[in-house]
């Protein structure tokens, strides 16, 4: 799911020599900072290396429960007591298991950071709706998405933040937003 180019050693260890979260993660922090409360358990659909779990530690989360289908990024991620990762791709297949996961850990909030377009295109574009009806029917309350800047002539589905934000709308709304990152509450 999750893209190399956002991958950098250099975020890792400047996280672990010097406690500091990359900017990158900037936008989604200022959400994660105003609207988690602390003692929520959240799950991050792409967690990489799990810096953007560590933000919403920080935040106030209780526990992260990282969703990462390349077991390399999964091997160097951060190590933190509060963060639990699982090497797996956001699937058709893997729903059952994602559902389990939420149920189990009693996640109230999903993370998703520039993911959406890679689970579609490694399943399906339906699999985001079902995504959707499942958060719903689990009761996530809040989804903390951030699209991918719009590129023009994009072959994805979700070209752009307002696509991705479609596809929850059936059970989410926004509530807020920090330049291209977004709050959807359940509705």
């Amino acid at each position: 799911m999750s893209n190399k180019r956002f991958f950098s050693e250099e975020h890792v260890q400047a996280f672990l020599n010097f406690g500091i979260l990359p900017a990158i993660h900037n936008d989604m922090g200022v959400l994660l900072d105003n609207f988690l409360r602390d003692g929520e358990v959240c799950m991050d659909l792409g967690s990489c290396t799990g810096l953007l779990g560590v933000r919403a530690i920080r935040a106030g989360a209780k526990k992260v429960i990282g969703i990462e289908a390349s077991k390399r990024y999964i091997e160097k991620a951060i190590n933190h007591p509060n963060i639990e990762y699982h090497n797996m791709h956001v699937a058709k297949e893997t729903l059952d298991d994602i559902s389990d996961l939420i149920v189990r850990n009693k996640v109230t909030s999903i993370l998703a950071r520039r993911v959406i377009p890679e689970i579609a295109a490694h399943c399906s574009v339906g699999t985001i709706y079902d995504l959707s009806r499942m958060f719903n029917n689990l009761g996530i309350q809040k989804i903390f998405i951030e699209g991918r800047v719009l590129v023009e002539n994009a072959k994805s589905h979700f070209s752009s933040i307002e696509k991705e934000i479609e596809a929850f709308s059936t059970y989410y709304k926004v509530t807020s937003h920090s330049k291209n990152a977004y709050l959807l509450t359940k509705i």
